[in-house]
């Protein structure tokens, strides 16, 4: 297979109908990668990609499904295929695979460390890091760094220090990453 594959302008023209036709439906605050080029993905495949046009990228974005698998695994792929016919959502109640991984957790972390909280992506877990930073130091503001993401909601992009989200939120301290190849100062 040759990766990447273009075989038409990027967008392609099938990408290009798709996206103007959605976006009559989906609110601001795209990332901005998604807005300079928007690209229509129709599926994926390890570290490949393929939109609709029949173009082929390398996945270099890496989302978080993606980072330590790839698109659509087979051995993921199967274990959330057992998962979906069994059983769903059972709010915060315990499940017998819930236990299992807490107990390989409990002995593979270091220390003392016995308990755990599970979240359902990096929004929510950024949020959950903010209340338990707060809660234990009893200050409210906090450090970002300029150009990162950590999300959508307002505590995330109070880090953020980004203005395409609707603006910064105030009681964060916005720094530049220790870049020394692409240096701001």
């Amino acid at each position: 297979m040759e990766v990447p594959k273009l075989v038409t302008e990027i967008p392609g023209p099938k990408s290009k109908e798709i996206w103007e036709k959605e976006k009559k439906h989906i609110t601001t605050g795209l990332a901005p990668g998604t807005q300079m080029v928007p690209v229509v993905f129709e599926r994926g495949e390890g570290a490949v990609l393929w939109d609709v046009d029949g173009n082929v990228f390398i996945d270099l974005a890496a989302g978080m499904l993606t980072t330590s698998t790839g698109h659509c695994h087979a051995k993921v792929v199967q274990k959330l295929k057992n998962q979906v016919g069994k059983l769903w959502h059972v709010h915060d109640f315990p499940t017998p695979d819930r236990y299992k991984v807490c107990s390989l957790l409990a002995k593979k972390t270091p220390g003392e460390i016995t308990t755990f909280e599970f979240y359902n992506g990096g929004t929510e877990t950024i949020e959950a890091a903010l209340r338990a930073a707060h809660s234990y130091t009893k200050k409210s503001v906090f450090l970002g760094f300029h150009g990162s993401f950590h999300g959508k909601s307002i505590g995330a992009r109070m880090l953020m220090g980004q203005r395409n989200f609707g603006g910064p939120i105030p009681d964060a301290i916005h720094v530049p990453y220790a870049n020394c190849y692409r240096c701001e100062f």
